[in-house]
């Protein structure tokens, strides 16, 4: 396994294992943490991405983590039918996981067309949910893990 080891001013030292990688993602984990990142290599199509979406979801599920680092910046934009399709189906599946912080990297441009804004909005308007996980977005990898960890 590959590991890859980060620290962030006031965070633990981080050592990401390679969990799983394709043309698609590629997975590290740190089990010592509780966190996992996830960075998207290229744009998906429809298909792909909920493919590639559900094994993500069956990775966290499976391993318990409490903190994903997310790094969709190479995903260009989400089709309005995909963006629908995580909030239904993808959603509910975080009331059975251990997620307590989910935090996505964003570029400036995708914060100004605001569809991760939106979808982030309408996943908090879901209120019969009932999710217990907190979402952030930011714009580079260090904030996003100081916040992630700023619990242990």
């Amino acid at each position: 396994m590959q590991k890859d080891t980060a620290v962030t001013p006031m965070s633990p030292i981080i050592q990401f294992e390679q969990y799983y990688k394709d043309e698609f993602i590629h997975i590290h984990l740190d089990p010592r943490l509780s966190l996992l990142q996830v960075e998207w290599c290229k744009h998906p199509q429809s298909s792909e991405f909920r493919a590639v979406f559900q094994k993500l979801a069956g990775v966290v599920l499976d391993t318990k983590v409490k903190y994903w680092l997310s790094d969709p910046r190479a995903i260009h934009y989400l089709e309005l039918g995909d963006q629908n399709w995580l909030i239904k189906d993808m959603a509910p599946l975080l009331k059975q996981s251990s997620l307590l912080k989910f935090a996505r990297l964003v570029t400036k441009e995708s914060l100004e067309m605001m569809d991760i804004v939106q979808i982030l909005g309408n996943l908090e308007k879901t209120l019969d949910l009932e999710i217990q996980t907190q979402f952030e977005l930011f714009v580079n990898r260090e904030d996003a893990l100081e916040w992630l960890l700023a619990d242990l």
